[in-house]
């Protein structure tokens, strides 16, 4: 997808209201900058209301994408499942997301 695919993602995100469940996005050569769009988006807009499962596997972002992403987790307790495989995010932050993820689950 890259940089010319995400822009339109993010303008029908932006307008979908809360009915998005799911988002995949692996292997897409996601950079960071456009893993931060997505999050700003679901961060800021309804489109984050009812979302469960994000998936941003095998994309080449790092820490900087793991702390929005942990963000997001924060704020949208709704998400229980967020795929980080293939990503160079360390495994220490992949925990603390998992782990804030199955607090807000109980």
């Amino acid at each position: 997808m890259g940089l010319r695919g995400i822009v339109p993602l993010l303008e029908v995100l932006k307008h979908n209201g809360d009915a998005l469940r799911t988002l995949r996005l692996s292997h897409n050569r996601l950079k960071n900058v456009e893993v931060m769009d997505i999050v700003d988006v679901l961060f800021n807009t309804p489109a984050g209301n009812a979302l469960t499962d994000l998936d941003l596997s095998y994309n080449p972002i790092s820490h900087i994408s793991g702390q929005a992403i942990l963000d997001l987790c924060i704020k949208r307790p709704n998400i229980t499942t967020i795929c980080l495989e293939g990503t160079t995010i360390p495994r220490q932050m992949i925990k603390t997301i998992n782990d804030t993820i199955e607090k807000s689950v109980m």
